[in-house]
């Protein structure tokens, strides 16, 4: 799926395959990112590329979807058929995707093939969560299809839509899986690194932490935005703050990340993660635009859990100025994140599938 999906499963099976040496995992991906290096014991299997056209009407767009749906199934049922798989740990509910897992699903009914299904750690209100995840009759909490369901989060978000609908022992609520941290080479220091992604809110975020700046006495900030974020509002906050180093989204952000006093990060799911990866000592400043109320609920929680602290544009400014300043002189909060916890809960539970 995306890269979220397939960094996450990337780092989920890094974890396993470390605690388990004799098994082989095969990841089953249409993507990939640039993996330095895997263990010996995971193996990348690309589905083949089929392109299809957007542009085509309706039925027949359907038609192409349909046709990718069975080849990619064909293909994955091929490869788990011959490799020997024991267990089949999806991050796609079966409806997701274009619809190749249900076909691979229905495989999997008339074999000894257990199969598991990992949520991400959405961390969103009630509402939504049952909107996204319950949107259609067949749902992704469909009884017969799993002999699993891992939720890595916030247990109280899921409890209330799970609990009438699958027996509790088919669930399992985890800790999130953070990654551990890599090592990367130190340049120049910096004082503020600050990460932002597309859209009228990053806009208006990026001023209001323009205008806090003059408060704290800083050598260097540094901003650099996402891939969606408006090329003319970039060039404009580049014109307007000159002591500020814009830069546009870079392959160099981790090395930027760990060099820097402080960094700032929306609390988007990838951000959160990238933060966690490569800083040691980070702020959250959560998008507030409606629709997007997962990002403050998972800034709450990681605070609450004692991970790090947030800055709101609902807060007053001295309030804020006053936490930058905290975070700045490395008064860190006494959680350490524990990288192994998630995984040691996950390897557990599939054991005993």
């Amino acid at each position: 799926a995306g890269i979220g999906h397939i960094t996450r499963v990337l780092r989920i099976t890094r974890g396993l395959s470390k605690i388990n040496h004799k098994k082989t995992y095969w990841i089953i991906t249409n993507k990939c990112p640039s993996i330095t290096k895997l263990p010996k014991n995971v193996k990348i299997i690309i589905l083949p590329k089929i392109k299809v056209n957007k542009k085509l009407k309706d039925c027949r767009y359907a038609k192409k979807i349909s046709q990718k749906a069975n080849i990619w199934g064909s293909f994955i049922i091929e490869h788990v058929s011959k490799k020997g798989v024991t267990l089949f740990f999806s991050d796609l509910n079966p409806n997701g995707g274009y619809g190749e897992l249900r076909k691979v699903f229905d495989y999997l009914k008339n074999t000894d093939i257990k199969k598991v299904i990992g949520l991400r750690d959405i961390l969103d209100t009630k509402k939504q969560t049952k909107k996204e995840w319950l949107a259609n009759k067949e749902g992704i909490l469909s009884i017969k299809d799993y002999d699993k369901i891992i939720v890595f989060g916030k247990q109280e978000i899921f409890k209330d839509l799970y609990w009438d609908i699958m027996p509790v022992k088919k669930i399992s609520f985890i800790d999130p899986i953070f990654p551990v941290k890599k090592k990367v080479t130190k340049g120049e220091n910096i004082d503020i690194f600050a990460m932002f992604g597309g859209g009228k809110n990053s806009v208006e975020q990026i001023n209001y932490l323009a205008r806090i700046l003059p408060y704290l006495s800083l050598k260097k900030t540094v901003i650099v935005t996402g891939f969606l974020f408006p090329k003319k509002s970039y060039e404009k906050l580049k014109k307007k703050y000159p002591n500020i180093q814009f830069l546009r989204w870079t392959k160099k952000a981790p090395e930027y990340i760990s060099r820097a006093r402080l960094t700032i990060a929306h609390c988007g799911y990838n951000s959160v993660n990238d933060v966690f990866l490569y800083s040691d000592n980070f702020l959250l400043f959560p998008r507030t635009k409606k629709g997007r109320k997962e990002q403050i609920i998972r800034a709450q929680y990681l605070k609450e859990k004692g991970y790090c602290d947030f800055i709101s544009m609902k807060n007053k400014k001295e309030s804020n100025v006053e936490i930058i300043l905290t975070s700045l002189a490395n008064r860190k909060l006494k959680k350490t994140i524990n990288a192994s916890k998630g995984i040691l809960e996950l390897d557990k539970i599939l054991k005993n599938v």
